[in-house]
């Protein structure tokens, strides 16, 4: 016979084994399920934005041109504007994008449209400003139907690919309970951009609820 202590301990070893095998750590599946979750939540409450205005610096450096300007991206339901400022705070380019098309105005007053507008805009800052999904980069979203290459746990994007382009964002910060790029960087054929975002001003519905984080 055998002593009673023995199954006791048997008794506290298949305990043990069970709770073992209750508690588990999420593996890298489960991490990424729940990042994607997380991205796509923060996606859906910036889509509820009414409107946006981002301000900040951007510096060029790249084989032909350097150089660094102000901006103001301002989006609405109508669309939205670009203002490229020189470092004493003149516009220099203001990029409207409605439903009108493509318009760009000069300091001097004249007015491309068209490609007309995006040939200038090359011509003026040195590099190919992608208009079309700028407005997106700089939230940190990926195009509509895919998503990052890689993000964090929180859902935020740390790089997002774009046909030539790779756009990194190294900082975030919280502003009205959802994070939003700090810095965004742009890099395309030996090109690299950098937004330094200086104040994010955001405009919600006014029935929108404001107080969950995304």
């Amino acid at each position: 016979m055998r002593p009673a202590g023995w199954g006791v301990a048997l008794l506290l070893l298949a305990a043990g084994l069970l709770v073992g095998c209750g508690v588990r750590t999420p593996g890298p599946e489960a991490e990424g399920m729940a990042a994607q979750a997380a991205y796509e939540a923060r996606a859906q409450r910036l889509a509820g934005l009414q409107a946006w205005t981002l301000e900040g610096r951007v510096t060029v450096k790249g084989p032909q041109e350097s150089g660094q300007v102000r901006v103001r991206l301002q989006r609405d339901p109508g669309g939205s504007v670009l203002d490229v400022r020189n470092v004493f705070g003149q516009t220099m380019l203001r990029l409207t994008r409605d439903g009108q098309g493509l318009r760009l105005r000069d300091d001097r007053g004249q007015v491309y449209r068209g490609p007309a507008a995006r040939r200038v805009l090359r011509a003026r800052l040195g590099w190919r400003v992608p208009v079309g999904r700028l407005d997106q980069w700089v939230l940190g979203l990926a195009r509509p139907g895919g998503g990052p290459a890689a993000m964090d746990g929180r859902g935020r994007p740390l790089r997002i690919e774009s046909g030539p382009w790779r756009i990194r964002y190294p900082h975030y910060v919280q502003v009205e309970g959802v994070w939003l790029p700090q810095e965004v960087n742009v890099g395309h054929d030996g090109l690299d951009v950098r937004i330094r975002v200086d104040d994010w001003r955001l405009q919600w519905p006014e029935a929108a609820d404001q107080g969950a984080a995304a």
